[in-house]
C-alpha cells in the first residue's frame, strides 16, 4: 500500500491516466472483481499449500507449489 501511494502520486493526473487516490474514488466494476479474484486465488493458494506441508511436508510442497506457481503464471 505504501508503493501504490507514494509512486501512483508521482506526476499529474489526466483523465487516461489518474493518480491513485483518483482512481480509488472512481467506481470500476471489472477492476473490483478482478482484485476480488486476486485475493481469492491467494487465499485458496495459501490453503493448499497449509494442506499440502501437512500431509507430505515440505519437501514435496515447495517444489509442487512452484511448478504451480510456474504452470499456472505463464500467460
Amino acid at each position: 500500500m505504501l508503493i501504490a501511494v507514494t509512486v501512483g502520486q508521482i506526476g499529474k493526473s489526466t483523465s487516461d491516466m489518474p493518480i491513485f487516490f483518483t482512481q480509488l474514488t472512481q467506481d470500476n466494476l471489472s477492476s473490483i472483481l478482478f482484485a476480488r479474484a486476486g485475493g481469492l486465488a491467494l487465499n485458496l493458494g495459501g490453503m493448499v499449500s497449509q494442506y499440502v506441508w501437512a500431509f507430505v511436508g515440505l519437501s514435496v510442497a515447495y517444489v509442487s507449489m512452484c511448478t504451480l506457481t510456474v504452470v499456472l503464471g505463464k500467460p
